[in-house]
């Protein structure tokens, strides 16, 4: 599963529906939870025990990051960190026994070029849609169902956002795989929540043409 903020959560109908937590971004976010995204970064690059920052240098990082990258909620600082060590865009990953300031600037730059010019393909068994409905249809047909959160091109959520289906990020957000991903998840949950079956009819029609939307209140959430 993704490093999301989703837990599961049993509905009326006894399905699991996933239910999003708040997040803040690092600017106005308690410093715990700042504190505990640096050390899953720390745990990720595997820096060892005598290199681990002392108090001062915690301080500093912290300062650091929240005048830097105040946009960013620590959950997405916790995902671009795991996408580097994943290799799923390029850079320099290793922190070479220091998590410092310079190696935190390194993932997140290049983790902003990741997310703005290019994604992985979503896996086999879910097919190649088009961002159409009839993907969206079945992604959130398997949200429903409980299935494990699963990667969203961007595509879908430039369709949704074209649909009225979940809200239109401002455009430095909308350039960042992670705040994409969530808008979605935030959509699907939205949509759930309110009982909505389907967010698109006739999902089977794909072949034949464009489908309808199956609800017609605006902008989701």
């Amino acid at each position: 599963m993704e490093n999301l903020p989703a837990i599961q959560e049993k509905t009326g109908s006894g399905k699991s529906l996933q239910v999003i937590k708040p997040e803040l971004p690092v600017a106005t976010c308690p410093e715990v939870q700042l504190r505990q995204a640096m050390a899953y970064g720390i745990t990720l690059s595997g820096v060892s025990a005598q290199n681990m920052p002392s108090k001062l240098e915690t301080a500093v990082l912290s300062e650091f990051i929240r005048n830097n990258y105040p946009d960013y909620t620590p959950e997405e600082i916790k995902y671009a960190i795991e996408k580097a060590m994943a290799r799923r865009f390029e850079v320099d990953a290793k922190c070479y026994g220091n998590f410092s300031c310079e190696y935190i600037g390194r993932i997140l730059s290049a983790y902003e070029q990741w997310a703005g010019e290019g994604e992985r393909t979503i896996p086999p068994e879910y097919g190649q849609p088009r961002g159409d409905a009839a993907g969206i249809e079945q992604a959130y047909q398997r949200f429903l169902n409980g299935s494990p959160r699963e990667y969203y091109p961007t595509s879908y959520y430039n369709r949704m956002k074209e649909d009225k289906l979940c809200r239109t990020l401002p455009y430095k957000l909308s350039k960042r795989v992670y705040q994409r991903q969530l808008i979605i998840l935030k959509s699907f949950n939205y949509w759930a929540a309110n009982g909505s079956k389907m967010l698109y009819r006739r999902a089977e029609e794909l072949e034949n043409g464009e489908m309808e939307r199956s609800t017609q209140e605006p902008n989701g959430r």
